[in-house]
């Protein structure tokens, strides 16, 4: 309102090209225009020519389009030479067209320009990328690229199928033989041998073939293909040969142990390369119970039975089969009457196992033997007046041990055993066995154990008596046997009045005793002052008219205590000697002192002197 006209103003890059002055312009455009903050203005003018202070104005935005992204197969594998791929773009705003870019070995069939191509692929191409610009009037995008790379399968890793043809030669029976799936493989191209027929399958991961009469062993091949490349062959030998006999049949070749028994016997081979069965073949009165490993390719284990019908010295067989059959290997089974048995194990003495009138139901004596291999049972044989009463372990295999009984008018004899199986008995193993005396001990060997007043003496053998189960001793009258009858030692004690006689020792067992072995036995009464009356039990006193001493317990295996009384205060010396007279501990008492030693003194005899002034008593001591 009010304006009569209208001063336009407008950017560099911009130019008006008609109505200024007016309420509208026409203006053209070039590329020095700036992109961004450019400004349309308008000002008003009145009739006295005044312009107004603030313009009107439009902002201008000068837009380029953004880059695009490409769509397409990145293998061109499966188009070299077979037909286009294509590959398009996202529409761009502001885009008035498109340029694509293709590598070596590619061309741009149709639509360059617009946002889809087709393009064509040679075998020369490997690698490379397709790139594409979105363009417009004032300006392009950057460049979008997409790699291609024509990706070829490797060969196959390995063909499966069986690898012997013979049960497939001539029959029409099919065969399949397979691979598994290869990354960009398309098809797959199988070449069989000849006398190879395929069924089924050519150009995929699995065959089906037949195998003609004349087949040899040959290989068959496979490779990956796809539209560019042909990978290298996967091979297969499949064989049609006669496989080569077992080797050595191991097993049992005594068939005694087996022949009407439980028990079953196993025989085995190693396997024979590839070979893909085997046959067995047993003779009459053998059976085969069981196959333990298997049948067919593992086969080459049987467990068997024997029974009364077997012929000793025939033979079990067995061949390998494929194509054709092999040679037969086999084993020769024998039967042998078992070994005798070893040592049988037992007393030889019966006597303490016998029937008396001390041990009127006797004691059973056992006997062992060691298994004997191959032996299923065992034959005891008893002496005369004696009796097997018991198998411990049981009969049969097992019947190793057994118990015997002797009668009191048991003299001497035998006890046998034999070994057996189904074939017969072994040749008897003999035990003598005898009613054995004692033998005479051997000398009597004496040791002090304690002096007066209370002698002690020990009385010993070297052993027990042979063939003795203990020893009867007897003593001279007025001792007193202490402990150990019965046995190869025992203690006496005498009174120490004069003592005369005999020790003697007779080995004795439940039949009877054997020679007496005697030593004779001379003690004098103990001196007059070892029999007066003692202070205490078991002490050893010295009394004279002015000193009392008393040295007790002796003997001891401890320490010793003196008693000491005296009518004069002068001190008391005291001495410990060894029998050699050599001082070995010393002390010194006041009248009527009690004291303790001899707990640090070692095993053996000792004289204790005691001095008092002009005085000297000496008294022997043991320690034990």
């Amino acid at each position: 309102s009010g304006a009569t006209s209208y001063n336009w103003v407008v950017p560099t890059g911009a130019t008006i090209v008609s109505g200024q002055g007016t309420n509208s312009i026409g203006v053209t455009f070039v590329n020095t225009l700036a992109s961004t903050n450019q400004k349309i203005q308008v000002y008003t003018v009145n009739e006295f020519g005044c312009q107004s202070a603030v313009s009107s104005f439009t902002t201008l935005t000068k837009t380029t389009p953004v880059r695009p992204t490409i769509s397409g197969p990145t293998n061109p594998c499966p188009y070299v030479g077979a037909g286009s791929a294509v590959y398009t773009c996202d529409s761009i705003v502001n885009a008035g067209s498109y340029l694509w870019s293709v590598p070596n070995g590619a061309s741009i069939v149709s639509g360059q320009g617009t946002r889809s191509i087709q393009v064509n692929f040679t075998s020369s191409f490997t690698i490379g990328s397709i790139g594409i610009t979105a363009l417009s009037n004032c300006g392009n995008s950057s460049q979008r690229t997409l790699t291609l790379t024509r990706l070829t399968p490797t060969a196959p890793v390995a063909i499966s199928g069986p690898t012997n043809a013979c049960p497939y030669l001539g029959n029409s029976q099919q065969a399949t033989y397979s691979v598994d799936p290869v990354a960009n493989a398309s098809s797959y191209t199988w070449s069989v041998p000849n006398n190879v027929t395929i069924v089924s399958g050519q150009g995929t991961t699995s065959i089906v073939v037949t195998f003609g009469g004349n087949y040899i062993t040959s290989n068959f091949k496979v490779r990956s293909v796809s539209n560019c490349f042909t990978s290298s062959e996967r091979q297969l030998s499949v064989t049609a040969a006669t496989y080569s006999a077992p080797g050595a049949i191991t097993g049992p070749t005594n068939a005694c142990f087996y022949v009407n028994n439980d028990a079953t016997a196993t025989y085995t081979i190693r396997k024979v390369a590839n070979a893909p069965s085997y046959i067995w073949t047993v003779p009459a009165g053998v059976t085969i119970m069981s196959h333990p490993a298997g049948t067919g390719v593992n086969d080459t284990s049987i467990a068997v039975s024997f029974n009364s019908n077997f012929v000793f010295g025939t033979r079990i067989l067995v061949q390998t089969t494929g194509c054709g059959t092999s040679s037969a290997t086999g084993l020769t089974i024998t039967g042998t009457i078992v070994s005798m048995p070893n040592v049988i194990a037992g007393p030889t003495n019966a006597c303490q196992f016998m029937v008396s009138s001390t041990n009127p139901n006797g004691n059973l004596a056992t006997y062992t033997i060691r298994k004997v291999s191959g032996a299923t049972f065992y034959t005891w044989i008893a002496p005369v007046n004696a009796t097997i009463i018991g198998h411990p372990a049981g009969t049969g295999i097992n019947d190793t041990i057994i118990t015997v009984k002797f009668a009191d008018v048991f003299v001497t004899g035998s006890l046998g055993v034999k070994a057996g199986n189904s074939c017969g008995s072994s040749t008897t193993r003999n035990l003598v066995i005898a009613k054995l005396n004692v033998a005479t001990p051997s000398n009597i060997d004496v040791q002090m154990l304690s002096d007066c007043p209370t002698r002690v003496f020990r009385y010993s053998l070297a052993s027990m008596p042979s063939q003795a189960t203990s020893v009867l001793w007897t003593i001279p009258e007025g001792a007193t046997l202490v402990s150990g009858q019965g046995t190869t030692s025992i203690t006496v004690s005498y009174p120490n009045s004069v003592a005369f006689g005999f020790v003697t020792a007779k080995g004795i067992n439940n039949c009877s005793g054997g020679s007496t072995r005697s030593r004779q036995i001379k003690l004098q009464s103990c001196p007059s002052s070892f029999t007066s009356t003692a202070p205490t039990s078991k002490a050893v006193a010295v009394a004279t008219e002015e000193m009392t001493v008393s040295v007790y317990p002796n003997p001891t295996t401890t320490s010793f205590s003196i008693n000491l009384n005296s009518r004069s205060s002068e001190v008391v010396k005291v001495r410990v000697m060894d029998m050699q007279g050599r001082m070995v501990k010393s002390y010194t008492l006041t009248a009527s002192q009690q004291m303790s030693f001899g707990n640090d003194l070692k095993a053996g005899s000792y004289m204790v002197e005691f001095i008092q002034g002009d005085k000297k008593k000496v008294q022997r001591v043991m320690k034990f």
